[in-house]
């Protein structure tokens, strides 16, 4: 018979709360490229607890991705698409 033993559950980091509220101004400011960019910059522990938390990150992604179309729109509509 197999023993299985259950991982630690994550301890939210102390900086945690200001870790997400930045990630969210990046989100909503610069987009998906910069979220993740700033992710992999990020303190070990903050990503691991944000790995627990998969609707947080997913909130996050949908913020970035929402800034990238409104960026992308008002590019279009002042004739800097793309080419020119």
């Amino acid at each position: 018979m197999r023993r299985f033993e259950f991982e630690d559950a994550p301890v939210k980091p102390i900086d945690f709360d200001a870790f997400v509220e930045e990630l969210g101004l990046v989100a909503d400011c610069e987009g998906a490229w910069a979220l993740i960019g700033m992710f992999w910059h990020a303190p070990v522990e903050c990503c691991r607890y944000l790995a627990s938390q998969p609707e947080l990150w997913e909130w996050l992604i949908a913020r970035a991705r929402y800034a990238d179309a409104r960026r992308w729109d008002a590019g279009v509509r002042l004739g800097r698409g793309v080419g020119l």
